[in-house]
């Protein structure tokens, strides 16, 4: 029997962002989107996800993506564009809130049913000055601060604005 703990969410992203680091090491954390490849699956823990994409901002204007597939903690190569990531804002990296404690905080707000994805960014917008994990919950999209911890539903606008994917 195994005594290994499973790698957390946190965790499987400090690992792309050494990978990225060893590579580039300006690169700062702009956005996690995490999901299950099942398009079936609803996910209602975050050790369900089996698919990751990292964004990183490299260099002067450039983006460097890393992704990593079913295998959880193992990542592909790094992808570099020569053009800016748009509408984010950097992540101070390390980040204290995992997000099994972002779950456990969207469950206590009544948001107790499955969701599709799961993106960690802190949107370029006037209303946001926080990393929030963001669920894609039955087609809503709730917010979870990294810091004030409020949870909270994005309208519509916002969510179009934010360019927020709907898979």
């Amino acid at each position: 029997m195994s005594t290994e703990l499973p790698l957390s969410f946190l965790g499987n992203v400090n690992i792309a962002v050494r990978i990225v680091k060893e590579q580039y090491p300006d690169a700062e954390l702009y956005e996690v989107e995490a999901k299950n490849l099942n398009p079936t699956v609803y996910m209602h823990l975050p050790t369900e996800v089996t698919f990751m994409k990292v964004v990183f901002h490299v260099g002067e204007n450039a983006t460097a993506i890393i992704s990593t597939g079913m295998v959880w903690g193992q990542w592909g190569t790094i992808e570099y564009i020569p053009e800016p990531w748009m509408e984010d804002v950097v992540i101070p990296w390390p980040l204290g809130m995992d997000a099994f404690e972002a779950d456990a905080l969207l469950k206590a707000a009544g948001y107790t049913g499955g969701y599709k994805t799961i993106t960690l960014r802190h949107p370029l917008h006037p209303d946001f000055d926080e990393p929030y994990y963001i669920f894609n919950v039955e087609g809503e999209f709730v917010f979870v601060g990294v810091y004030d911890k409020k949870v909270f539903v994005g309208d519509l606008e916002l969510v179009e604005n934010l360019k927020l994917s709907r898979d």
